[in-house]
């Protein structure tokens, strides 16, 4: 599902309990408050918005695999942020995220990372 021209996700969203593909890309959501209803999303691109937190929401959704957050405004990873743990793919280039601390890396296993720190993309 793809959703545009918004300034948040329309609460109906939250009622697609089966929905494993969600793109709100290119918008002006500013908070995912609820995502974690979707419980069966696996692909998550959020990229293009005013998100300011990577939300506690997000890290409530247990098989997702694929998660953009590319071009926001977040600064900090949740410490929940281990729970994730079906996650092949994040991209968290174009935030203002100074630092990834090692032991919110560890927790990744073999995640395909794209910090957009120095070292760009990053294979753990």
């Amino acid at each position: 599902m793809f959703i545009g021209g918004c300034q948040e996700v329309n609460s109906g969203v939250f009622r697609l309990r089966a929905l494993s593909y969600f793109d709100i890309s290119h918008n002006r959501v500013s908070t995912l408050e609820g995502i974690k209803r979707l419980a069966n999303l696996r692909y998550l691109d959020a990229s293009y918005n005013r998100l300011r937190e990577f939300e506690d929401d997000v890290t409530s959704l247990l098989l997702l695999e694929h998660l953009d957050l590319s071009f926001n405004r977040i600064s900090v990873l949740p410490d929940m942020f281990g729970l994730l743990r079906e996650l092949r793919f994040l991209d968290l280039s174009h935030n203002r995220i100074a630092e990834i601390p090692n032991h919110r890396i560890d927790v990744l296993g073999s995640v395909k990372v794209n910090y957009g720190l120095p070292s760009q993309s990053i294979n753990i």
